[in-house]
């Protein structure tokens, strides 16, 4: 009963659209507001009731949402085109901007494949430069009548390249208490792939325990995000493509500290298959 109430708040909020008029003012911003409402509500409610990544596999649930935020989005920009960037293309443009975003930033849920992440970034930046040349498009076919709406599909593009950054090399090792500085001294005289490690700061992150660059430029380092969970980030000083060595080196990382969660011992495991 709560899925087909949940399913009949999201079909509502798109059914709402039909009463949107052709330029903006009042009625278009209440709709909108009741749109995105209703679509919030009914979406976040079933996904925690059917939890189809669960039901469906990591990777079939995590590109199901990713497919969904890109037909938002792609849905979007071409009504923006088609309606010639009216009032109320903009209005849906950016109703399906919110849901795309929405789609994508609940994604895969807490659960980190590194593969499967590289190459969502990789997608989502080609869709990135599609919607740039779309924008590109718009403008030169509608000229300034199509301005304001090139303008939402390039926030679109910018959406995208943000997700995509935001998509790179992390992982969670589960149950991690102890302190940055204490946690660094445990592991200090440990020899991993990537030699000692070093304490230090990298980006936002004031205190890190970081492990390279190796001869390929990538390195890893772990920090203590706000909510208090520990990431193991892989980085890519050089931008350099990765290798399949590359890409394995940060989950043996993740096994190396979630061994010390379990056992409370630093070790490195010598097998590359780990």
């Amino acid at each position: 009963m709560n899925n087909l109430i949940n399913a009949l708040l999201l079909i509502l909020s798109y059914a709402i659209l039909i009463f949107l008029p052709q330029e903006l003012g009042f009625l278009s911003y209440t709709i909108l507001g009741i749109s995105i409402f209703l679509f919030i509500v009914g979406y976040f409610r079933m996904a925690t009731s059917l939890d189809l990544t669960e039901k469906l596999g990591y990777k079939a649930g995590y590109s199901l949402n990713i497919i969904l935020g890109m037909m938002a989005f792609a849905i979007g920009a071409a009504y923006l085109y088609f309606d010639r960037g009216s009032g109320r293309s903009m209005t849906v443009a950016f109703i399906l901007l919110m849901e795309g975003i929405i789609f994508w930033g609940t994604s895969g849920g807490n659960v980190i494949n590194l593969r499967v992440e590289r190459l969502t970034t990789r997608i989502l930046y080609a869709f990135a430069l599609f919607l740039a040349s779309f924008a590109v498009f718009i403008i030169v076919k509608q000229k300034t009548d199509g301005v304001t709406g090139a303008f939402l599909v390039l926030i679109e593009s910018a959406a995208a390249i943000i997700m995509g950054i935001i998509r790179r090399y992390k992982l969670e090792v589960v149950g991690m208490k102890t302190p940055i500085r204490e946690l660094f001294q445990k592991f200090e005289t440990l020899d991993t792939d990537l030699g000692y490690p070093w304490f230090g700061k990298v980006g936002t992150h004031k205190e890190c325990i970081l492990y390279g660059p190796n001869e390929d430029g990538f390195s890893v380092f772990g920090y203590y995000n706000r909510s208090g969970k520990f990431y193991l980030e892989l980085a890519d000083a050089g931008k350099k493509e990765m290798t399949v060595d590359d890409s394995n080196i940060l989950e043996r990382y993740q096994e190396m500290f979630d061994y010390f969660v379990s056992t409370g011992k630093a070790s490195w495991s010598e097998n590359e298959e780990a």
